[in-house]
């Protein structure tokens, strides 16, 4: 039985079998009709024998009247027309036409027929003769007349022996109809009883096929159902790691929520947390070579998609973390040079140099600012070459850059910075034209870690602003921690105390102030009091 899309599918031995039993049962009907045909002919046979049986009764009756008007004739008490017309009546007895379709002179025996030719013989002859010849030709032809009736008395034999044998002819015909019929009915019981226990076995076969079938659909529902739930939890948990992620949540927190969640909603899965080479943090099965038991009534599919929603999650963290960490990046470094800005400028600091290229915006203004560009990243690469480790170069504006560390004391940062500055003072090739490249450092040396950068800062460039104003110029110089407090006094009419140089457009004001006629300028700068003074190189 194949099964294609269906519980139940007649075989072709079924087929052949069922047209056999439907042949079988046509041929019995056939037979039945037949039969009942046939004896319905037996019957009218037997009527038609039976009206036979009176119309050869009036036969022997007539030919019995011959006999007795013969003896009649021969007493004298009957004439010769007697004899005649008893003979006569005999003739239209024998001409009657049976139910058989024969007349009753065909269903007389031979033997009757031929003591009825003499019969007629002896009729014929007779006439009205006197008393004593009648007797002598009676006796005389008594043989003939005893053979008639003796013939006659033998119709009623011959013509139930006629009967008898057509019954018993009837009668076997009948028997074998019905024997026919009694093997054609065993047949069909047997073919059918086969026909019913073969399908009765496949319909047990179906019904079980179609229990197995159902019991396999419920199990797949029933798991239909739990994944949904499962699915629909996952959901539920991968929407609060996305909002845990929205609200800023750490990664090392998502990372513990969603193992605890996952724990939760897989429990038997063990499950381990791995981090990559490239520092991707992963969640995996534990039992990776283990299937997923049928105790745990969950799917791998199911499994495997938890697991890749929860390192979706994680690699949105990661990308976040990625992201801010390369806008910090980006936020602290310079995109030009690639140095460190302001922003990461450290929280204690020992010493800060200020390096600021000379002449830089008439560099700009002649060439372009494509070499301007290129003249900066070109000073960045030999400031990166020429420190330490223990120094940071920073690029705090467009032309000006930093250095912050330590140095052992202020000859040695003197002698370093010096010889930096000579390596910073070269020739710019820029297409068939060169540029002298030079400039200027101005340095403070902390007197503690407890100065604040930014007053560094502001120290190193009143420092740098006093290099740039000397004549002549000055490659380097140093503040002068010891007028530091005497300029702080007279700041209120000396526009470059380092207050007000924490700006660097203040710079020139601050030099042009210095320059001023006020007494209070006069005794700063010009007395050699003021760490912007040329007094101080």
């Amino acid at each position: 039985m194949k099964e294609n899309g269906r519980l139940l599918s007649l075989r072709l031995g079924q087929i052949v079998l069922a047209v056999s039993v439907l042949s079988v049962i046509t041929a019995l009907l056939v037979t039945s009709f037949l039969s009942v045909s046939a004896h319905d002919n037996e019957l009218q046979g037997l009527f038609s024998e039976e009206a036979d049986g009176t119309a050869m009764t009036f036969v022997q009756r007539e030919s019995f009247g011959v006999i007795l008007e013969l003896d009649d004739w021969a007493r004298d008490e009957a004439t010769a027309r007697d004899v005649q017309i008893a003979r006569a009546l005999l003739g239209q007895r024998l001409q009657v036409v049976t139910a058989s379709g024969a007349t009753t002179f065909e269903l007389t025996d031979e033997l009757y027929r031929e003591s009825l030719v003499r019969i007629d013989e002896l009729v014929r002859a007779i006439d009205d003769r006197p008393v004593a010849e009648r007797v002598a030709l009676r006796v005389e032809l008594d043989g003939v007349v005893d053979s008639f009736e003796s013939r006659t008395r033998e119709l009623s034999t011959i013509f139930q022996e006629i009967t008898r044998t057509r019954a018993a002819e009837a009668i076997e015909r009948r028997a074998a109809v019905e024997q026919v019929q009694g093997l054609l009915s065993l047949v069909v019981v047997i073919m059918g009883v086969g026909l019913a226990g073969w399908l009765a076995v496949d319909l047990r076969i179906a019904y079980a096929r179609a229990s197995q079938r159902l019991t396999l659909e419920t199990r797949r529902l029933e798991a239909a159902r739990r994944s949904l739930d499962f699915r629909h939890e996952l959901q539920v948990l991968a929407r609060s790691w996305s909002d845990a992620l929205a609200s800023g949540a750490p990664t090392d927190a998502i990372v513990a929520t969603a193992g605890d969640d996952l724990a939760r909603l897989m429990p038997g899965i063990a499950l381990e947390t791995t981090v990559k080479p490239d520092g991707t943090v992963q969640v995996a099965r534990a039992d990776v070579d283990t299937a997923v038991s049928d105790e745990t009534a969950l799917d791998e599919a199911d499994v495997l998609a938890a697991i890749d929603r929860a390192n979706e999650s994680l690699r949105l963290a990661q990308l976040r973390d990625n992201r801010e960490r390369s806008f910090e990046l980006e936020r602290q470094h310079d995109p030009l040079t690639g140095l460190p800005n302001r922003e990461r400028l450290p929280g204690s600091v020992a010493d800060v140099a200020l390096i600021d290229i000379d002449r830089f915006a008439d560099f700009n203004t002649s060439f372009g600012h494509l070499e301007g560009d290129r003249l900066l990243v070109e000073v960045a690469r030999r400031l990166r070459a020429d420190w330490s480790d223990d120094q940071t170069v920073l690029r705090l504006s467009a032309d000006e850059f930093a250095v912050v560390g330590s140095f052992p004391d202020e000859v040695t940062a003197q002698r370093e910075l010096s010889s930096i500055a000579d390596r910073l003072s070269f020739a710019c090739a820029v297409g068939d034209e060169s540029a002298a490249i030079a400039v200027t450092v101005g340095a403070v040396v902390a007197r503690s870690l407890d100065d604040a950068p930014d007053a560094l800062i502001q120290r190193a460039a009143a420092a740098l602003a006093s290099a740039q104003g000397a004549e002549p110029r000055i490659p380097v110089r140093f503040f002068a921690w010891d007028l530091d407090e005497h300029c702080d006094r007279v700041s209120s009419s000396c526009t470059c105390s380092p207050s007000s140089l924490s700006s660097r457009a203040s710079w020139p004001r601050a030099r042009r102030s210095c320059a001023g006629t006020g007494p209070a300028s006069a005794s700063c700068c010009r007395a050699s009091s003021c760490p912007l003074s040329p007094a101080r190189a």
